[in-house]
This record gives structure tokens, sequence and C-alpha cells, in this order.
């Protein structure tokens, strides 16, 4: 597993500790992981791995539509700009309330630690935070839609 992999593994581990979450499962084609705590305690967190055999190395890092037939400006697009995606399955929210204005909006610059939306996942509102600082350039979910794990939700101009 790379750092990468590992990185993404321990906010996993925060999301649980900071929220209601007794158990998360995260399935992709060539890996299987099942985060489990019991709800009195919350610093007993422990992560169950399970690699599928498939040959190829267990990654974590989001999937991306069209790898294969990027045009350029789509790949400058990747390369210069930070994307923020879902740590969990659940529905986007963009604001606290349907009358509320939204956390984040394209322009709008935010800071690190920046709560930019909710993310509800049975019944728990996740609240996700910006991890760079940064301008937003696009909101690449719509509000109430369903989210996956690895969703990208924000695209955000780095600086």
């Amino acid at each position: 597993m790379d750092i990468k992999g590992i990185k993404e593994i321990k906010n996993l581990v925060q999301l649980m500790s900071e929220s209601d979450l007794t158990e998360l499962t995260i399935e992709k084609k060539d890996l299987k992981l099942t985060l489990k705590r019991e709800k009195a305690y919350y610093s007993d967190i422990q992560p169950t791995f399970t690699p599928k055999l498939t040959g190829a190395q267990p990654s974590l890092e989001s999937p991306q539509a069209g790898d294969g037939g990027q045009t350029a400006v789509e790949a400058a697009f990747e390369k210069d700009h930070h994307f923020v995606t879902a740590p969990l399955v659940g529905t986007f929210y963009s604001a606290s309330a349907p009358d509320a204005p939204p956390f984040a909006q394209v322009g709008d610059k935010v800071k690190k630690g920046q709560i930019l939306c909710i993310i509800e996942a049975m019944k728990l509102m996740n609240e996700i935070e910006c991890d760079v600082n940064g301008v937003i350039v696009e909101v690449c979910c719509e509000n109430a839609s369903p989210v996956e794990y690895g969703t990208r939700i924000f695209a955000i101009k780095v600086g």
C-alpha cells in the first residue's frame, strides 16, 4: 500500500472518531477495507484489510472517468486543481438547511479547515472540511444528490 493510501485510511479513522459512525466498509475491485469500533469507545477503531488477489496494487485513489481518452485541456485541469472527494457514501448537501446559503460556491476563497458541505450518512450529518487553501472553481455535485466514496465534490485552484 502506498503512502497516499495510508493517509486516506488515517483520514477515515479520524472521520469515524469525530462522528457517531461505528462501521465503515469500502470496496473496490482490488481492495476491501472495513473499519469498526464499539460505540462507547471512540478510540477503539480496528481496521481490517482484505486484499483481493488480482495482481494489481491496492489503491484508494478515486477512479477517474475517461482516463484513457483525456484531452490536453482535461489533463491540464486535473494537474492544476485539487479535488475534494467524498470520504463516505451518503447524500451531499451544500448548506446546513434548505433555506440557508451554501457553505461554498464557485469563486469563493476557502481555507484549510473551512466547512465546504455536509454529507448525510445513516441520519448523521458529517461536515466536510477543506484540506487546502484556494478558490472554488467547480462544485461537482448537485444539492441533495447521492455520492459514493471518492466522488469528486469540489475542484479547487490552490493558492
